[in-house]
């Protein structure tokens, strides 16, 4: 077996209830619609079709889904903190009437309604953190966790915000804000030709975004180191032969995902079993037959 075969940490809390249902309650209660949530046809689905057919037939097809990690709860909270974090300080701008969820509201929630400790704390400790060095932020937020589509291209922006006077290195303007948290910082210009970010510059660009909230200056990455916690952000410029590109290389995509579909036929791609972040989560059910009931793969690095 391989040595790394067991990196996707399961959470084995007793009697937790999933984490979406709990937060879909919590926020149905207050007659407010949750913020974030997978996108409908978003690049990590694009992603393990790249990846690897077979993983994308019994995921995205036949719909295998797998225990928790700690790690992807983890991200996940620590997304809903910020949020609501981003949300409240909208409704100031905006001299509305408070948004009625803070993230103190929703980590106190989140442990009354029986989701699991470890990850609700780890992301709080992330988020205190986090409010505290940007506790003058220098982003103004126009939008929270709203969904963005071209065709039947989807994703979901963790934030579109304004930068209205120029800090060191960012030119006012706006900005798409994508959140990742992470364990080290020791890649952080993998980003520059990332398929996620790049894709969601091709869809502010070809899907009229910019009427909403003005040309866009870029990609802020936010990155979160989660273990003694530590916060860097770079930009990334859009650049129209990589989006243009990537719109064609969608295409292409989607094409040969409809021969998958019509044949029937969707070959395992054994160059993928084993990547830096370890083995697929169907290593043992692609090696020696062990049943589909292995956690979904996620990337215990950045989530």
């Amino acid at each position: 077996m391989h040595p790394n075969l067991n990196q996707h940490v399961q959470i084995e809390t007793p009697g937790a209830r999933p984490l979406d249902d709990i937060l879909r309650d919590i926020y149905a209660r207050r007659g407010l619609d949750r913020p974030g949530g997978r996108s409908r046809r978003g690049w990590s689905s694009r992603a393990t079709l790249q990846k690897c057919p077979y993983l994308y037939q019994q995921t995205y097809v036949n719909g295998v889904q797998g225990a928790a990690s700690a790690a992807l709860e983890t991200g996940s909270i620590f997304h809903a903190y910020l949020a609501n974090h981003y949300l409240n300080m909208m409704s100031r701008e905006h001299r509305d009437e408070c948004y009625p969820m803070t993230p103190e509201i929703l980590r106190d929630e989140l442990l009354d309604g029986g989701a699991h400790a470890g990850p609700i704390m780890d992301a709080w400790q992330l988020y205190e953190a986090y409010a505290f060095r940007y506790e003058n932020d220098y982003l103004r937020p126009l939008a929270v966790e709203v969904a963005g589509v071209v065709g039947e291209h989807t994703c979901r922006w963790d934030l579109i915000a304004a930068v209205d006077d120029a800090q060191d290195g960012v030119q006012p303007g706006t900005y798409i804000v994508e959140t990742k948290t992470t364990s080290r910082f020791d890649s952080l210009n993998t980003w520059t030709n990332d398929g996620e970010i790049v894709g969601q510059l091709w869809i502010y660009e070809y899907g009229g975004y910019a009427e909403a909230w003005g040309p866009l200056r870029g990609v802020i990455m936010n990155i979160c180191k989660k273990k003694n916690p530590d916060f860097q952000r770079m930009i990334i410029p859009p650049q129209a032969w990589q989006i243009d590109g990537h719109g064609r290389d969608l295409q292409q995509w989607d094409l040969l995902e409809q021969l998958y579909r019509t044949t029937g036929m969707w070959p395992r791609s054994r160059a993928s079993c084993v990547t830096k972040y370890g083995p697929c989560a169907l290593f043992a059910h692609c090696a020696d037959g062990t049943p589909l009931d292995l956690p979904p793969t996620v990337d215990e690095d950045v989530a």
